[in-house]
């Protein structure tokens, strides 16, 4: 009996050793993480490194490394996985874990559980993007993921830039970031937001390595009105000097070397059939002006064409040829803007292909580190007394047009010599308004009968997309109407919208509406809001020890008259007296006229493009609280019947 207990306890002790020793040892425990670092954090990057090896001017690989903590549920989103590939860049998952909060592993990757799927855009006709993902996400929180991968290029064209910190609220442990290069191919960078002497500059077996690391960065929580990461995160911004794509070899270290790699792709693709070329000729023949011709051609254009997105391979840069487009209609902003920069040589106007980065929060330009930030093409086109820039993408936007999607940016502009930064047209006050002329007649009851009309002028002209609406149906201009009135409780009468497609365009909206309970009543009294279309909503966030500037994206006029028409039976009781506020960031004004049974509310807010220091955050919290507070004022009448 005693023998058995010592062969049990020896079992037991064996067992118990065995299975110290084969438990593998926690990784990247929660509990590990500094303090600091979890504090205003839904994700702590625990390891962040890529590294980008160049191995000749058309091949290079991309190595990922990264370990990420998920907190919480908001920073779900981080554990699912997605890495674009195409035939040009080979993609491979290397390995991936999931730890639990102690660091016990939970998952293993399978190659079973990689998703393989299309990327294609729903434009786009030629396009080859897949995506290969793994879905990490755990029920419970928090939990830690690990994942390898790496990319192989067969083409040189572009180094990923680094973002430290790669969005809000996410705070990194390390984060390592190395690039390698031959001598003959030695990249170039440019730092944000980082001290001089982080980066590390070695040389070994024939490549020069550029090394950075940083440690325990704190999570940033982003402030309204700010440019967000941009302005403040550490960020490495690289490029290749020389480069070849699919053949195509060019040299990115000047700005001339880029646009001169664009004119190779184009050349000899603006050749159009004899008839069409004839067509333009006679389209032009008798317009009276240079600009005449060039809007006599784009109408042309649009007419005749529509947009398909092209990105295979090369053709993500190589234009279709402007006889293809001719043929068949269609065409991506490449081909459409080359085709009609052809159409405009057959009319013996020259035109220049120009890269732009659209949209509404572009990538910076930086005039001292040329590289492709731009997704977009549009034209330029010198005219007598100043520059035409067209749109060839939208069958709908006004000539000559570019308003939010690509005005006022640093765009490149390649001729027949090389390349150039220039800046595209931005829009002042006088070309971004917003004018409401309204009559309203007000019955006792506090129901009213009114006469609108509101003009939209510049960059008004897309308020609420409304640029987009007006291509569409009656029913859709109604829902667009509904969303972007601010009267409630009325009901649509005779409407028209009057459309004025200029370099600066317009739109009028004219209607009769009925309004139901306008005025309150309380008893004798009857309170009359004043502001009827441009109540201001927004009150800035109130913080404390502003980091970032203010940033105003556009200058703007937003005016109001509306003339009230009263029963006699109503008698001023209180009537708000004239507000001015005077601002950096812009002014308002506010009176109100008593004119026998009329009641006139004048408003007019005019809002100032510009960066501003953040030691002005508090003048402006103040000055919208003014505008909301006198906004919402009310004149208050007695009825003496």
């Amino acid at each position: 009996m005693v023998k058995m207990k010592i062969v049990l306890l020896a079992i037991i002790l064996f067992c118990t050793g065995y299975s110290s020793f084969s438990a593998k040892d926690p990784k990247y425990p929660v509990s590990a993480i500094p303090i600091n670092l979890v504090e205003n954090a839904n994700v702590v990057y625990r390891l962040d490194k890529g590294e980008f090896t160049i191995e000749k001017i058309d091949q290079a690989t991309f190595k990922v490394h990264q370990v990420v903590t998920i907190l919480n549920e908001k920073a779900a989103g981080h554990a699912v996985v997605g890495i674009g590939y195409d035939k040009l860049r080979k993609l491979k998952f290397t390995s991936a874990f999931v730890y639990n909060q102690h660091g016990e592993e939970l998952y293993k990757l399978k190659k079973s559980d990689i998703i393989d799927e299309s990327n294609i855009s729903g434009f786009s006709l030629y396009e080859d993007n897949r995506i290969q993902g793994v879905d990490l996400r755990q029920k419970q929180y928090p939990y830690t993921i690990e994942y390898e991968y790496e990319i192989q290029y067969k083409y040189l064209y572009s180094i990923p830039d680094w973002y430290v910190i790669p969005g809000e609220k996410i705070a990194i442990e390390k984060s390592e970031f190395v690039v390698k290069a031959p001598v003959d191919l030695k990249p170039r960078f440019k730092e944000m937001n980082i001290g001089s002497g982080k980066m590390q500059e070695s040389a070994a077996d024939g490549l020069i390595s550029y090394h950075w690391v940083f440690e325990n960065l704190n999570a940033i929580e982003l402030e309204p009105f700010s440019k967000g990461i941009l302005d403040i995160a550490p960020i490495v911004r690289a490029s290749p000097s020389k480069f070849s794509y699919e053949g195509y070899n060019g040299d990115m270290s000047s700005w001339d070397g880029l646009a001169k790699w664009q004119l190779s792709l184009n050349e000899g693709r603006d050749v159009l059939p004899v008839k069409t070329i004839n067509e333009v000729k006679n389209l032009v023949a008798n317009a009276s002006s240079r600009e005449e011709k060039i809007k006599r051609v784009y109408l042309y254009m649009q007419k005749r064409t529509r947009y398909v997105s092209i990105q295979l391979g090369i053709g993500g840069f190589q234009p279709f040829a402007a006889s293809m487009v001719d043929e068949t209609g269609y065409g991506d902003c490449k081909a459409l803007t080359n085709y009609t920069q052809s159409l405009l040589k057959a009319a013996g106007i020259p035109s220049y292909y120009t890269w732009v980065n659209a949209g509404s929060n572009p990538d910076p330009v930086y005039k001292d580190f040329p590289n492709d930030t731009f997704n977009h093409i549009i034209l330029c086109v010198p005219n007598e007394a100043d520059t035409i820039w067209l749109e060839c993408t939208n069958q709908s936007v006004p000539f000559g047009y570019l308003g939010k999607f690509t005005g006022d940016r640093d765009v490149l502009v390649i001729n027949e010599n090389g390349g150039k930064i220039v800046r595209t047209p931005a829009y002042d006050h006088q070309n971004n308004m917003i004018t409401n002329s309204l009559n309203v007649t007000l019955d006792e009851q506090g129901n009213a009968h009114a006469q609108l009309i509101k003009a939209f002028k510049g960059l008004g002209y897309e308020y609420g997309d409304l640029d987009y609406y007006l291509t569409l149906t009656d029913r859709d201009r109604k829902d667009w109407l509904h969303q972007n009135l601010s009267i409630t409780n009325y009901e649509l009468g005779n409407y028209e919208f009057i459309e004025e497609k200029t370099k600066i365009p317009s739109v009028q909206f004219k209607s009769d509406l009925h309004i139901r309970k306008l005025a309150s009543i309380s008893g004798k009294r009857v309170f009359v809001p004043l502001n009827l279309m441009s109540v201001n909503k927004f009150i800035p966030k109130t913080t404390v020890d502003r980091k970032a500037p203010i940033y105003f994206k556009y200058s703007s006029i937003t005016s109001d008259t509306i003339i009230f028409k009263l029963p006699e039976s109503l008698h001023a009781e209180y009537i708000p007296e004239d507000v001015t506020l005077e601002s950096v960031f812009g002014t308002y004004q506010m009176r109100v006229e008593k004119k026998e049974n009329q009641l006139i509310y004048y408003r007019q807010l005019k809002l100032n493009k510009g960066k501003y220091g953040p030691e002005k955050y508090s003048e402006f919290v103040d000055f919208f609280k003014g505008i909301r507070s006198t906004d919402l004022k009310k004149a208050v009448f007695l009825n003496k019947t």
